[in-house]
């Protein structure tokens, strides 16, 4: 019996399978622990008290779950006993991914996380991930602002440090300022564009040592540039080429007319063609003197929205004087709330990016091609669901949306400096994490985390999140920054440098080395879309034209910038090339060029020049053909024209028409089948719109004549160690003589030349030498054989031995022949010495070899019976 308020232990034991998960009671007080095996509860009423156990199970997940495979086998959940031991196995599956690491849901971690082969405890149920890796872009921002690449010993430090966090990418700040007036200013390269960098050591050269050393390690080296920012004074120390030209500088509307500061600093005009035309050439010099691996944009933004008017009222390339002339606006728009002047100021920033995509793409020596195209970008706030209401698009004139899905980034990468620690905070970086997976289309997208703002604990999390949803690589700010101290939530909260941090990264993120993910779309193996860019210029003043429509086939037009550049991307391509018709407009004048072609994966340029209409340019000529009988001709003409166009092919000055051989007369190839001799003759297009006509040049047309031989070899009969001759007589265009006895190739040699020339020679002929020569005549057009001609050899009479003389040898024979009068010799090898022409051999066969008798080593007469 129990009594009121008595306190009774209790306790419970699995059966085998199960866990003590937890107590229940059917009324009044929970027990002491709910949670623990072994309590003891108030018995304040009755009650019935139960003992709720839960089987053991294991589940087994891949990540992701295409990139390999796992024993027990993904799935289950598969029932085990309590605090079993389970081994576990991960192999993967998918092209360039390995085994990093396990997770698991619960409970204590398998015995060796990064191991891919160990055992689990199955304390719990719990489900065991096999995380499999891929490659990933895993950089870090280095600031111009502190340690990090001034000196040779920095450049060591820094490569050091990130190859032991087995990272890949250093995106260093190489412009952070285009004047050298303190720390962080100027190039920190050797440039003919900007001054170097005061930090710098004269004569060293900080980019070319840090691509040297990281490329030893493997890590990857891209030029990160801040876009428009100038200076904090006026005029630019050690900049003369802007110092000159304060008009490519914009201001707020208040200050239109003067040369001011933008948020206390000189900026360039997004929207001036010759800013953006100094902000390439940068770009174009790091790309060629440097083996950098790619270009990395930073501030490619307005900072405000009181910004983009001109400092020189009377400069008409300022971006609001081409803002004035496109759309024609009159007077001055308003700072915000004008959505024409919105626009065209996002235009102006698309402008550089897409240009500098091309430009960077058809840097040909460099040999780290394909170059990396990427810019940080603004995630301010939490992430919107229209991109269009996002900070970036509003207020900063960044429609990085647009540039991720025409593809003039190889890839985005977000700031999401935001802390963990901070729970709105932490929630907006998933957000925009996942926002911006979204809006990558067909590139990449390289999530920003900030070490500076939070404890690394919360950095790794936020970086293994964005790695989880399926980003393809990270980007920390900065290298030098690495912690926070995580006790508030604005801007108060202090940050520290701990080098530390690098090898964290190392024992808690990045368990193996990977290489940066490749771009498939820049590759003509595997890419499917090709990029078109040119400049359209005045044909007759060669000025660059603003605001042209361009069209390639029937996609999306596009305009051109101030500087007359035109780029369309994603255009449907093979890697061998596909033609398309492009189209340039402006104003009333229209100019159409045919057969441009574009191949995947690459960049190819086509300029135009618009201006009256001009008569049709033959920018390719045919070409002259040699061909044989019965082969298919084809001539053709490549042209630049506007307007309707028409072909005219002309053999020998007369217009030629279609039949049953000839095909496209009037169009810009012609087609001859089988040709004949009678095709012989000079062949020209003739090509005509409204303003003229023009021929291109002629092209011959020759037909190649087929072997004949007009004179057979004759046989020939020879004395034994004579010279015997065989020639032939053969027309036709490039002959060759192959000459052959018995059907076999002769070779030249010792006895034997001429073999394949057209006349043979057979020297000290032998008995092996008879029988039937013939010689094979081949040319452009074919081949022929002639007849066989025998070569037979003549004999001196009674030279049994065929060594040329009559002697005691010979005369042996003739006795051991002896046959006597009227009595037939038929033994093999006496036939000869029956010389008088009967069938015996007898005194009258005798007298005639005495005739012949010359003796050893003497001629004989081969006329000695005469």
């Amino acid at each position: 019996s129990i009594l009121l308020n008595d306190v009774v232990s209790i306790s419970a034991t699995p059966g085998p399978g199960y866990r003590f998960d937890h107590w229940t009671v059917s009324a009044g007080l929970e027990p002491d622990n709910p949670t623990s095996s072994s309590t003891t509860i108030r018995m304040d009423q009755d009650k019935t008290v139960t003992a709720v156990f839960m089987a053991v199970e294991l589940t087994m997940a891949a990540s992701p779950a295409s990139a390999g495979f796992t024993a027990p086998a993904v799935g289950g959940p598969y029932p085990t006993m309590l605090n079993e031991v389970v081994s576990i196995t991960a192999t993967p599956t998918a092209v360039g991914y390995q085994f990093d690491h396990w997770t698991v849901s619960a409970g204590s971690p398998v015995a060796s996380p990064t191991s891919p082969s160990t055992t689990v405890t199955m304390d719990q149920s719990k489900t065991v991930t096999a995380v499999f890796v891929g490659p990933q872009f895993r950089g870090v921002w280095v600031d111009a602002f502190h340690p990090g690449f001034k000196s040779a010993a920095e450049i060591d430090e820094l490569v050091t440090r990130v190859s032991n966090a087995r990272m890949n990418a250093i995106v260093a700040e190489v412009l952070a300022y285009q004047d050298n007036s303190g720390n962080g200013h100027g190039a920190h390269w050797q440039s003919d564009i900007v001054p170097l960098a005061a930090p710098v050591a004269s004569g060293f050269d900080a980019l070319a040592y840090l691509v040297s050393a990281a490329h030893a390690q493997s890590i990857e080296v891209h030029a990160w540039l801040v876009s428009y920012r100038v200076s904090l004074t006026w005029p630019p120390s050690g900049n003369t080429i802007l110092a000159a030209h304060p008009e490519y500088l914009m201001v707020p509307s208040s200050a239109m007319g003067t040369i001011g500061v933008v948020g206390g600093q000189y900026v360039l005009d997004p929207g001036s063609p010759d800013a953006q035309e100094y902000l390439i050439s940068i770009v174009r010099e790091l790309a060629t003197r440097y083996e950098i691996d790619g270009i990395h944009w930073d501030y490619v933004r307005y900072e405000t929205t009181n910004a983009g008017y001109p400092t020189d009222l009377n400069y008409a390339r300022s971006g609001l004087a081409r803002f004035r002339q496109i759309t024609g606006y009159t007077g001055t728009p308003p700072s915000v709330g004008e959505p024409l002047w919105d626009d065209f100021r996002r235009r102006e920033v698309t402008e550089l990016v897409r240009r500098a995509q091309v430009e960077l793409a058809t840097v040909a020596t460099n040999p780290r091609q394909p170059l990396r195209h990427t810019a940080a970008l603004i995630p301010w706030g939490n992430a919107p669901s229209d991109f269009t209401q996002s900070s970036a698009f509003r207020s900063c004139y960044q429609d990085w949306r647009l540039w991720m899905e025409q593809g003039y980034l190889d890839a985005a990468c977000p700031m999401l400096y935001y802390r963990e620690h901070c729970t709105d905070q932490a929630l907006w970086y998933r957000n925009w994490v996942d926002a911006a997976i979204g809006w990558r289309y067909n590139r990449h997208l390289f999530s920003g985390q900030a070490p500076y703002l939070n404890g690394m604990a919360n950095s790794i999390t936020q970086m293994q999140y964005a790695y989880d949803q399926g980003a393809d690589g990270s980007m920390n700010y900065s290298y030098y920054a690495t912690r926070a101290n995580e006790t508030f939530c604005d801007g108060s909260d202090g940050w520290s440098n701990d080098w530390s941090w690098y090898s964290n990264l190392a024992d808690n993120l990045f368990f193996r080395v990977v290489p940066a993910p490749s771009m498939p779309w820049r590759n003509p193996a595997t890419a499917t879309e090709g990029t078109l860019y040119g400049r359209v210029t005045h044909s007759v003043t060669g000025d660059p034209i603003d605001d042209v429509t361009v069209q390639v086939g029937s996609l999306d037009s596009v305009k051109t910038d101030g500087n007359g550049c035109y780029v369309v991307t994603l255009i449907p391509a093979t890697a061998s090339g596909t033609d398309y018709v492009v189209t340039a407009t402006y104003q009333a004048e229209s100019l159409t060029h045919h057969d441009v072609q574009v191949v995947a994966g690459s960049v190819r340029r086509n300029d135009f020049a618009i201006g009256p209409l001009q008569p049709p340019v033959i920018v390719q000529d045919p070409a002259s053909q040699s061909l044989c009988e019965g082969e298919t001709v084809v001539f053709s003409v490549v042209i630049q024209a506007e307007g309707d166009i028409s072909y005219q092919w002309q053999k020998n000055e007369v217009d030629l028409g279609d039949d049953d051989r000839h095909a496209g007369s009037t169009t810009d190839t012609l087609t001859i089948s089988a040709a004949e001799p009678e095709d012989v003759g000079d062949y020209r297009c003739t090509v005509s719109n409204a303003a003229g006509t023009v021929s291109s040049q002629s092209a011959s047309l020759t037909i190649q004549e087929a072997p004949l031989i007009t004179e057979e070899p004759s046989p020939q009969a020879v004395h034994l160690h004579a010279t015997a001759f065989f020639s032939i007589e053969a027309t036709g265009s490039g002959l060759t003589y192959q000459w052959q006895r018995e059907g076999v190739d002769l070779v030249n040699g010792a006895y034997i030349q001429g073999a394949r020339t057209a006349t043979l020679q057979i020297l000290d002929v032998q008995l092996g030498d008879r029988g039937a020569y013939r010689c094979v005549v081949a040319g452009d057009c074919g081949t022929v054989v002639s007849e066989a001609a025998l070569l037979t050899i003549t004999t001196v009479p009674a030279d049994f031995d065929f060594d040329g003389d009559v002697d005691q040898i010979d005369f042996g024979i003739l006795q051991r022949c002896f046959s006597g009068d009227s009595k037939p010799q038929n033994e093999p090898g006496c036939q000869a010495a029956r010389l008088d022409g009967d069938q015996d051999v007898d005194p009258a066969d005798f007298a005639l070899f005495v005739q012949c008798m010359s003796g050893p080593d003497v001629t004989a007469d081969v006329d000695c019976f005469e």
